[in-house]
């Protein structure tokens, strides 16, 4: 609520990103902060702007259907795929939370451009991206283009993302055999002798995988982030529950007990999280759970400053945590990452297993709803000091007399 909406728009209705900077992508998160958070408590206030918002974003969209920093013309380099992805994930969530049908359709317009120009016999999507990437910012808009295809059953965005996971094996622009993030998730690759050593940014595409195996069924798909996330856990999880120095993979499980000039970017604990949920969400595994209460406590939550208005850009493990440094239109990447990784709490707090019954992975004070395979309302009530105390007391009220497994996480 107190960040500036204008300044992040500006950048969209003028399209004046000349100097191939990332700051389009702080809109996008903004959006899809904002829908979790009306849909964990609701804001008519916080709806209300972001209704404001899109009003003025999607009557500025080009006559193409693109959203865009990019004057017409000089679309796709450097940046803009990156910021495309965010541009759609906020539409997507958007919709997810109002279904409103605009949202939906602004996102589909946006990027059908996106596959009139990049693809097999076009340009290649990761062509124009920052070469120190080597493709992975570009390459990560694998995520919202499988949300699109679950959400429409529209059979090219697809195509699309399975022509993204394929080019990651093939000669590219910046890598001679690919960056091969499969085939070295399953051979068990060091991440620092990976071709993206951005740790958010490979994290994003593996976020995407997920998706792809949740629409396609493909156990290769699955295998690959679990290993994946394996890696991360014997050579880069600190024990804080985060990643990355300097922004990268940097052998974090062995070098955090040394100086680490720029350590755990908050934009790296977020994606991290979000990726944990993912795999707890697809395995149903409490060991995920397990890693996102750690990330929660000893490192997301310290890294937000006491009213939540801002958040640090780094978290070193000793010393003090900072406010983050302003990147432009009054935000920075980790002021904009911190409350998507906050505010998938709810989502993993209390879930429903794959039978449709309730699991209580975090034991906070509070409420959750869900409903169980009958069709009936479960409400759970939790009393608790956890993890000051082991003790937790749940009240289960169910609308109607109901039969059901209550499985509940115990933490590691």
């Amino acid at each position: 609520m107190v960040q500036e909406i204008n300044p992040m728009l500006d950048l969209f209705l003028t399209r004046t990103n000349d100097t191939g900077d990332f700051k389009g992508e702080f809109l996008g998160k903004w959006l899809a902060a904002a829908a979790l958070s009306c849909r964990y408590q609701e804001n008519p206030a916080l709806q209300g702007r972001v209704d404001q918002a899109l009003e003025r974003l999607l009557n500025a969209t080009a006559t193409n259907g693109y959203i865009s920093t990019y004057e017409i013309g000089q679309e796709f380099k450097t940046w803009d795929v990156w910021i495309q992805k965010y541009v759609l994930l906020g539409l997507i969530a958007q919709f997810d939370q109002t279904r409103r049908l605009a949202d939906l359709d602004a996102a589909k317009r946006s990027a059908d451009y996106v596959l009139s120009r990049n693809g097999p016999g076009k340009l290649s999507i990761e062509e124009y991206g920052p070469p120190n990437h080597k493709g992975g910012c570009s390459f990560s808009i694998l995520e919202p283009m499988v949300l699109l295809y679950e959400r429409t059953g529209e059979k090219r965005y697809l195509d699309f993302a399975k022509y993204i996971v394929k080019s990651w094996s093939q000669p590219g622009k910046y890598t001679p055999n690919g960056i091969r993030l499969i085939e070295n998730a399953e051979s068990g690759t060091p991440l620092v002798e990976s071709e993206v050593l951005h740790s958010y940014t490979s994290r994003s595409c593996f976020e995407g995988l997920c998706e792809l195996y949740r629409a396609t069924g493909k156990k290769r798909y699955l295998n690959a982030c679990l290993k994946f996330a394996q890696i991360i856990l014997r050579q880069e999880l600190m024990i804080t529950g985060s990643v990355s120095n300097h922004e990268m993979w940097y052998n974090g499980a062995l070098e955090q007990t040394e100086t680490l000039e720029r350590p755990v970017e908050t934009c790296a604990t977020a994606t991290w999280m979000k990726l944990c949920y993912q795999l707890l969400r697809l395995t149903g595994d409490s060991k995920w759970a397990d890693r996102l209460e750690v990330s929660l406590y000893n490192n997301l939550l310290g890294a937000i400053m006491p009213k939540g208005e801002w958040w640090s850009y780094d978290s070193p493990l000793t010393g003090e945590r900072l406010p983050s440094r302003q990147q432009g239109v009054s935000l920075s990447c980790c002021v904009a990452s911190g409350p998507r990784g906050l505010l998938i709490t709810p989502e993993w707090a209390v879930m429903s297993d794959a039978a449709g019954g309730p699991v209580v992975n975090l034991y906070a004070p509070g409420t959750a709803s869900l409903i169980l395979p009958n069709g009936k309302r479960l409400k759970i009530v939790q009393e608790t000091s956890y993890p000051v105390t082991s003790l937790i007391t749940l009240t289960l009220q169910p609308e109607a007399p109901a039969s059901f497994v209550l499985k509940l996480r115990i933490p590691e």
